[in-house]
């Protein structure tokens, strides 16, 4: 019995070393068949697919208007150096203007030079001569007389 018992023995060893390898050697073809699939879908998924088409421009060129407004990040308050009045506007609130463009004539009667009547001959000057100070209490008549 101990021939059997070793034959049956030997037998389910080699059967079990026979079963072991056929599970590693499947479980190795599943997974070099699955990196090839990776691989596959990997460098599929790298090409970019894309469409390409030529603008081209429609009949009206309808503008698209928008609702908004613009504000000021800063603002300063501007005062005028001198009394004056607006004689013309040239531009309002909204126009374009260009640089060096006139915006508005200003009168600034008190920079203007004084009007000179121009009726009648000019008047002469009247030259006056200062006199000297008379002597009193507080001056001599050799001496200049000095203020108290």
């Amino acid at each position: 019995m101990s021939e059997s018992r070793n034959f049956s023995l030997r037998t389910a060893a080699i059967a079990a070393v026979a079963i072991a390898v056929l599970v590693v050697a499947f479980g190795v073809f599943t997974r070099v068949r699955a990196e090839q699939q990776l691989t596959t879908w990997t460098s599929a998924q790298s090409t970019p697919i894309v469409s390409v088409i030529t603008p081209k421009a429609t009949g009206t060129g309808d503008a698209l208007t928008l609702p908004g407004n613009v504000q000021a990040l800063n603002s300063a308050a501007i005062f005028a150096r001198t009394t004056g009045y607006v004689r013309q506007w040239y531009v309002d609130i909204g126009d374009t203007v260009h640089t060096g463009q006139t915006l508005a004539v200003l009168d600034a009667p008190d920079l203007d030079p004084p009007a000179v009547p121009t009726c009648g001959p000019p008047r002469p000057t009247r030259i006056l001569r200062k006199r000297r100070p008379r002597a009193g209490p507080h001056c001599s008549p050799r001496t200049r007389c000095r203020s108290r």
